[in-house]
């Protein structure tokens, strides 16, 4: 037989039919949604298959809708047709139906709802789905291009989304989800999502991924996989073009950070690939920028508790002054990278920290004043003592010169040292740098580090107690200022590093330094000394000539007398003076 025509029922009470031939009383009770039941269409078919057309249904005033559908072999049945449902409450349908009752008691989003598809097909294990619009309330509308589900008994479930800018604050408070975490957090009120995914009951997989915050922020995700739901493990790749972290930072809430250049942070940008667990973070092939710094590397979390990393890190530039006060100085350095590892416990307790580090700069600059300008003052007080001197008396007095001239800059470091205006077209150039770190129990001790570059040369270590914020370095350094007396390339510059990270001071051994250049100086003009002396002696012994028209046995005597007295008298000298 086949058979055709139109159907119509109205108030069917399916709940108390059933009820008559007791037929699932039990799992049917307070299902109300079967009270009333009224459907309009147009059957087709005959006992293998059934053909709706625009078939409208009402249960209970609280799911409305029309659809057409094709069943084919109901020994093995397939299907395909579409489906159209009117805005209804779902909260209103699943109370009726008795689903979750409690769990969705505060969710006033789920009162207004809508699902339609303009084609669906499957059988009793698949089904297909094309152009699905899910939406709910006023803010929140979802598109599928395609969504399959494959094997209902162990699903699949994949295909496209794609979420319109909607109301993310709106959406989430209409589900009581987060309400006073997200107080004073504007930046949720833009949102978009689009994406294609492929799922199981345990794992999952998204491509094409893109997510916007209304002009702030967007981000984008080539591939993201999440393996085993229950200890999962997710791996991809996520870009954030150049956003300004500022406004985002405000807009969830947050203070920016109070850096010495604020700007600083409006140009901010990463591209990464990843892998991380519950317990794990690895970033591989960072691409990191911050205004015109940019950072390339990789980095490993293998653990969150305690913290435990390694990372390989470069930073093609970058200057200090933008995060912290440098006294109105400008300090840019140039090719930063930074390898190591290191642990700390989960709370971050200083002194659980243990690790090796390894810094290298490039080069290092200092905006704002010249070394060498500073050195050669000093150069050219050196080289006038002592010249043109005719003895002993007149050379020492210049000694007060030297101690004026290291006074003098002394005064001029500890002007330099105060906060004020520079003159940033001053320069002084501090080239590379190397360090060692060595960290136990939160005290960075020893820490060795060498500085060279065309002005000066630097080296020392000590210690630095990230507990009590505690310094204690000693430092070496040697000037290297093409141009200057060589007594200056002799000359160690010692200085100490103390107090602590907040209120840290810094001290040059001016005496040690004083003493250095006047051993120098009389190391300088030894000779002239010398022949001063020896002109002194033979002038009083009545031998003005140092007797050298008599190359005799006894003048041969007497002058080397006379030249060890005055080598004598020139080596006491240097005693005097440190050598």
């Amino acid at each position: 037989p086949e058979y055709a025509g139109e159907v119509e029922f109205s108030k069917l009470q399916v709940n108390a039919l059933l009820d008559q031939f007791k037929i699932a009383q039990a799992a049917r009770k307070d299902l109300h949604l079967l009270d009333n039941i009224s459907f309009k269409g147009n059957l087709s078919g005959d006992k293998n298959n059934l053909t709706v057309k625009d078939l409208s249904f009402n249960f209970a005033d609280k799911l409305k809708g029309k659809t057409s559908v094709v069943v084919k072999d109901f020994a093995k049945p397939s299907y395909s047709g579409s489906l159209d449902l009117e805005k209804f409450n779902l909260n209103q349908l699943l109370d009726s139906l008795n689903i979750a009752v409690a769990a969705r008691k505060n969710k006033p989003l789920l009162n207004n709802f809508a699902i339609s598809s303009n084609g669906f097909s499957g059988d009793m294990q698949n089904i297909s789905l094309k152009g699905l619009q899910i939406s709910a309330g006023d803010s929140l509308k979802a598109s599928f291009g395609t969504l399959r589900v494959q094997n209902f008994s162990n699903p699949s479930v994949s295909g496209d989304v794609s979420l319109p800018t909607f109301n993310l604050n709106q959406t989430l408070d209409g589900l009581g989800i987060a309400v006073a975490e997200r107080k004073n957090k504007p930046l949720l009120n833009s949102f978009a999502f689009s994406g294609g995914f492929n799922a199981t009951p345990t794992a999952a997989n998204l491509s094409n991924v893109k997510t916007s915050f209304g002009n702030n922020l967007s981000a984008s995700l080539g591939k993201l996989a999440i393996q085993d739901f229950a200890n999962p493990k997710v791996a991809g790749d996520i870009n954030l073009p150049t956003f300004s972290l500022n406004n985002v930072m405000r807009q969830l809430g947050m203070t920016p950070p109070a850096l010495s250049n604020p700007k600083l942070l409006d140009t901010f940008a990463l591209n990464s690939g990843f892998v991380a667990s519950k317990n794990s973070l690895n970033l591989t092939g960072m691409h990191f920028k911050l205004a015109k710094s940019n950072l390339s590397g990789n980095l490993n979390l293998s653990s969150f508790a305690p913290v435990v990393f390694n990372e390989n890190l470069t930073i093609d530039q970058v200057d200090v002054a933008d995060f912290s006060d440098v006294s109105g100085y400008r300090v840019p350095m140039q090719q930063l990278k930074l390898s190591g590892n290191s642990s700390i416990a989960s709370n971050l307790n200083f002194a659980t920290l243990n690790g090796k580090q390894n810094i290298q700069i490039g080069n290092i600059r200092v905006e704002g004043v010249s070394l060498d300008k500073l050195v050669m003052q000093l150069n050219n007080t050196i080289n006038s003592s002592g010249q043109g001197n005719d003895n002993v008396v007149k050379l020492l007095l210049n000694s007060a010169q030297v101690a004026q001239a290291v006074n003098n800059m002394k005064n001029d470091v500890q002007k330099y040292s105060k906060p004020g205006k520079r003159d940033l077209s001053q320069v002084t150039n501090l080239g590379t740098f190397n360090g060692n770190v060595a960290i136990v129990n939160g005290v960075i001790n020893p820490s060795q580090f060498k500085l060279v570059g065309p002005s000066v040369a630097l080296n020392g270590n000590g210690s630095l107690n990230l507990v009590s914020k505690a310094l204690n370095y000693q430092v070496n350094s040697q000037l290297l200022t093409n141009g200057i007396n060589p007594i200056f390339k002799k000359m160690v510059f010692p200085s100490t590093i103390s107090g602590t990270i907040n209120n840290p001071s810094a001290s040059l051994d001016w005496a040690s330094i004083q003493q250095q250049l006047l051993k120098y100086m009389v190391e300088n003009n030894k000779g002239q000394i010398q022949n001063v002396v020896k002109q002194q002696i033979n002038n009083i012994i009545g031998n003005p000539q140092g007797n050298q028209q008599q190359n005799t046995p006894q003048n041969t005597q007497q002058n080397q007398a006379v030249d060890a007295v005055s080598k004598g008298v020139t080596n006491a000298l240097g005693k005097l003076f440190g050598g």
